[in-house]
């Protein structure tokens, strides 16, 4: 059975306008660590540290009324953008090989012009080129660079965020609850040396807090475990794009190979009749 508690990767966990911030600071956390902890939130934080605050028994947490799957359809939808389908697979090689080709052409131009300068007078090693050209150039061979690429690093880069955003937000959740029970403990304390013949108020209140404590470890536990299944499978997508990349990267080879033994045939080559003659 799947915790109602379940972490929401596109869910927003900023400051919102209902007090989330005033209850992180109540349990230690600065406003600027409130702000940056509970970003973009403008239901889930309140929701949380409220129920944290007021001590709602976990079956009448509005947590139950919330989706029970792991990975929201938005995010699903975007692992599954990474992930070409089999239909397509054959239009991803041609682009590929297209892409790498007209990269290797860019490739060939740029080591023509480095091969033909002419050498500095005071240093063979350094060459006089064009440099407007040279730069075109390389712009040209990032603009047909395979996707792949950019795409295996944005979608690690995502992983990162929402597993840093998951734990913060743990955290804050603990630490709310924490405070909270404290605060229950010692007013219940101080009503028991008032009331000395009312000796179940320190042990009601105790029970209070542990139950406070338990649901605020349990939805910490549930971020966590959510964000590390996110980021588990946001890995998956990304070692299917390098699989894709080894494949298109193979196959630039096989072109360079191609052109490099064409080359070669093109080369005029000395025949005997080319030596002089006695």
């Amino acid at each position: 059975m799947t915790n109602a508690y379940d972490y929401d990767p596109d869910a927003r966990y900023e400051d919102d306008e209902t007090g989330s911030a005033k209850i992180a600071q109540n349990a230690g956390v600065s406003g600027a660590s409130a702000a940056s902890v509970y970003e973009d939130d403008d239901t889930n934080s309140h929701d949380i540290a409220t129920e944290a605050y007021e001590g709602v028994p976990a079956e009448n947490s509005a947590y139950e009324d919330e989706p029970k799957h792991m990975v929201d359809p938005q995010t699903q939808a975007a692992i599954n953008a990474y992930i070409p389908n089999a239909e397509d697979a054959e239009a991803l090689n041609a682009r590929t090989e297209e892409q790498f080709s007209t990269a290797y052409d860019i490739i060939d131009q740029i080591d023509g012009l480095l091969s033909n300068a002419p050498s500095l007078f005071f240093s063979k090693n350094q060459v006089k080129i064009d440099y407007d050209e040279v730069y075109g150039l390389f712009q040209e061979l990032k603009d047909v660079l395979p996707v792949q690429l950019q795409r295996a690093s944005d979608l690690m880069r995502k992983a990162e965020r929402r597993l840093e955003n998951a734990q913060s937000q743990a955290e804050a959740i603990v630490n709310n609850a924490q405070a909270k029970s404290a605060s229950i403990i010692s007013d219940a304390n101080d009503r028991a040396r008032i009331l000395a013949g009312q000796e179940n108020v320190v042990s009601l209140a105790t029970q209070q807090a542990r139950s406070i404590l338990s649901s605020a470890q349990e939805k910490a536990n549930a971020l966590t475990k959510g964000a590390n299944d996110y980021t588990a499978d946001s890995m998956r997508a990304l070692d299917n794009q390098l699989v894709e990349l080894r494949h298109s990267i193979s196959t630039g080879l096989q072109v360079l190979q191609e052109r490099q033994q064409v080359a070669l045939h093109d080369l005029p080559h000395i025949t005997p009749e080319d030596y002089p003659q006695d």
